[in-house]
Formats: C-alpha cells, structure tokens, sequence
C-alpha cells in the first residue's frame, strides 16, 4: 500500500457543480457555493506520496526505469455555514422553508465537479483546486462551536474523468490565481468614435478574455476589440462597462465603468 502524507491547508469557498459530459470543468455559473464559514486551516488534502516504480522496457540497453509519482487521493474539509439550502447541496433532499429541511429517502454517496478555493496569502493570490469528477460524501456534526449550533463535514475522492470519446482525462488541476479577479483600467471613452477601451489586467491580455455592457452591466457581450467598436446611442457615464469573462478557474472581474457619457 502506498504511503501517504496529509497537509491541512484553510479554505474560503467550497463549491460543487454537475459533471460534464465533456469531462471538462462546469462554468462558474453552475457551482454552488457551499460555505460561507470554514473552520481555519481544517482541509485535509491526504496525498499519496511519491515512489518509484521500476518498468520494464522492452529492446533497450537499460531495461528498467524508475517512476515517481505522487497524487491527491482524497480531500476532507467542513463548513459551518448551516443552512437548509446547504443541507440540499450536501445532502440532497427538500427544502420545505428556511428553517425546514426534508432529507432524502435513501441517502448516498454522489458524484460531483468541485472547485476548493484556499485563502488568500501574502500576495493576494489564492490556490483553486479543480476536481471535474468526484464522489462526494458529506456528514453532519451537530456538536456546538462558538455560537454554530453544527457543521458540514465534506469528503471528497478525485474520480478519472473521460472525454465524449472515453478518454481519460486529467483527475484534477491546481491554479495560482487573484481571487477576486481585479478589474480592468484606465477607461477611455471616444464619443466621436464610438469605441470604449481599456488596458488589460497584466495577467489576462487579448480582448477575448473580456466582455462589456452598454446597459449598466445588466447584460454582456463578448469583445470583439479593444478599443470595442460600436458603441452607438446615448449613454450615461457608468453605463458601458468591460470586465474579465468567467472560466473554471476563476470568477468574473469587477467591472470597469466608462467615466464619461456617450451622446446620440
């Protein structure tokens, strides 16, 4: 059996999604945020450590090479955020109101995408954590911390996700972002042009990875320039704004405003 290390790192959010047929990571949009209250520094990511395993290789001066490897087997980590609607999340079941939960009638273990977001360090930066398949178990305490009348006690094992081809797929994937995103810079707006630009968050260039708005955020659409061309009508000062789009990695940015109006 191989050996194992465990190391305890303090998470922010743990969010779950629905697994993609595609193997890959489900949009923002369709995580739920579990937590709101982590106990400090409590994920427990228990890591297979690494060893080498000697291979034979067949029709070579040197028949055996060694191998190391080593990979996250599985992630125990607790909310404290004790809510009906994160009993639904955990659990499933009903939510009959607020303050009333109905629990499944058999309860077992699921099958979800995870995203795990560590605090921030010194630099700003946080650690996520992608898992596009895993079984998930979760568990109630009901032990009193502080003024928390219990917690949610999560585990979960990466699963090998596969493609529509049936191809495996990597387990899980870890990225050093700034969580949040900042936000885009110095707005120029050009009445006469009808054009908006913006400078780049230096970690995200190209105006694909951003979308504005002329409707004061309501909606977005994809850049298609910088400066993005076709900003027609009269706006006031605020309504055309560009942010950084969402991904699996990381939320959308805080949305930039135009400092100036645009006339008809």
């Amino acid at each position: 059996m191989a050996k194992t290390d465990t190391t305890f790192i303090g998470l922010q959010r743990i969010e779950t999604g629905t697994v993609t047929a595609t193997g890959l990571m489900p949009a923002v949009d369709a995580f739920n945020i579990i937590n709101g209250k982590t106990v400090p520094d409590s994920a427990a990511f228990v890591i297979e450590k690494a060893e080498k395993t000697d291979v034979n290789i067949l029709e070579s001066d040197f028949p055996y090479m060694s191998i190391p490897g080593s990979r996250v087997v599985s992630i125990a980590c607790n909310s404290r955020d004790f809510t009906v609607d994160n009993m639904v999340r955990a659990f499933g079941g009903t939510k009959v109101s607020d303050d009333e939960y109905k629990a499944p009638v058999v309860g077992t273990i699921r099958t979800k995408a995870v995203r795990l977001t560590t605090k921030p360090g010194n630099d700003g930066k946080v650690l996520v954590f992608l898992i596009p398949k895993a079984n998930v178990d979760a568990g109630l305490n009901g032990q009193m911390i502080n003024t928390d009348t219990g917690f949610l006690e999560f585990e979960f094992v990466p699963l090998t996700p596969q493609d529509a081809q049936g191809i495996n797929l990597p387990a899980y994937e870890m990225h050093v972002i700034f969580d949040p995103v900042p936000s885009p810079t110095l707005p120029v707006v050009d009445d006469e042009g009808n054009t908006f630009a913006w400078t780049d968050i230096p970690e995200y260039t190209g105006f694909a990875l951003y979308e504005y708005s002329i409707d004061t955020g309501t909606t977005f659409d994809d850049c298609t320039a910088n400066p993005q061309t076709g900003i027609t009508g009269a706006h006031n000062a605020g309504d055309v704004q560009v942010r950084l789009k969402a991904t699996a990695k990381h939320n959308y940015s805080n949305a930039l405003l135009s400092n100036e109006a645009f006339t008809a």
